[in-house]
């Protein structure tokens, strides 16, 4: 990406280098969670940060090579056809991670409500305990198949590729601090910004904060688009269906083996196709009948 980066004003290389030393720093504070667990005895499910930690360093030798190799050519193919160039600059960084957020929301949004993609993202929810580390809960599909379709907009837009990457890498990066239960609230950055408060919220299995907070960085768009909700009772954590198991292979698998056997129990085409794209608490009426009987 070098030839890339060129192409941007210098101040670009000090803002990586910032995410870099905050990415590093959040590592350390994830270690540091641990330890103070320990010392403390807090009951924490060591299984489960295990889990995360597994899933992480096996996603990134499946996934790092092809991500990088997939996500640089596919900007770089695109951004030929982009409406307008936009000049880099201050103003136009911070407009790009406006925009990233923007789109994050809606595709972080579509993640939770179509089958499918729930498929990928649920992994990250699977979790009943909330730590640092569940920001490394991430399935190994994601990066490949569902982020690299992230860039598109903005690079057609008109935004640099530099501008793409920089802004797309700093809303992934920020959401670390916000996987703990060490921080309360935060009065009014709460109402502005995406903090644990807010996340906890998004990670609740609870009726009333079930497909909330959406936003990565700032909160606006959940205002803006009806699907905020402030932290009040306390959050139970993981799925309405816990999949009670720290198998990294399961955990990534579960919900597309969910798909397949809503697909065999379809009746027709159309729940067939419903099996895929509706809501992920869809069921075929067949095991609609079945859950009724068993009640």
């Amino acid at each position: 990406m070098d030839e890339l980066y060129s192409e941007a004003f210098p101040q670009i290389n000090l803002l990586e280098d910032w995410i870099g030393i905050y990415g590093q720093g959040m590592l350390i504070f994830v270690v540091a969670e641990i330890f103070f667990d320990l010392l403390t005895k807090k009951k924490r499910n060591y299984w489960q940060t295990l889990s995360n930690y597994s899933i992480d360093w096996i996603g990134k030798l499946i996934d790092y090579i092809p991500f990088i190799y997939i996500s640089d050519r596919l900007i770089v193919f695109l951004s030929q056809f982009s409406i307008i160039k936009i000049e880099v600059n201050w103003w136009t960084i911070i407009g790009s991670i406006l925009v990233a957020d923007f789109i994050y929301y809606w595709m972080h949004r579509s993640e939770h409500r179509i089958k499918l993609l729930w498929g990928l993202h649920s992994t990250h929810h699977s979790s009943t305990d909330y730590e640092l580390s569940l920001q490394f809960r991430l399935s190994w599909l994601d990066m490949i198949i569902f982020y690299p379709l992230f860039f598109i907009p903005m690079i057609l837009i008109g935004f640099n590729p530099t501008q793409t990457i920089f802004a797309s890498e700093f809303i992934l990066i920020y959401q670390i601090w916000i996987h703990t239960e060490k921080i309360g609230k935060l009065g009014v950055l709460d109402f502005f910004f995406n903090t644990p408060a807010n996340h906890r919220v998004h990670h609740g299995s609870n009726s009333q904060y079930i497909d909330k907070n959406y936003g990565a960085v700032l909160m606006i768009w959940d205002k803006l688009f009806g699907t905020y909700q402030p932290e009040k009772e306390k959050v139970v954590y993981g799925l309405t269906e816990n999949i009670n198991t720290y198998n990294p292979i399961t955990i990534n698998f579960v919900d597309f083996f969910n798909i397949l056997y809503h697909i065999k129990k379809s009746a027709n085409l159309n729940e067939v196709i419903k099996s895929i794209f509706a809501t992920p608490a869809w069921k075929p009426k067949a095991l609609r009948y079945v859950d009724k009987q068993s009640k």
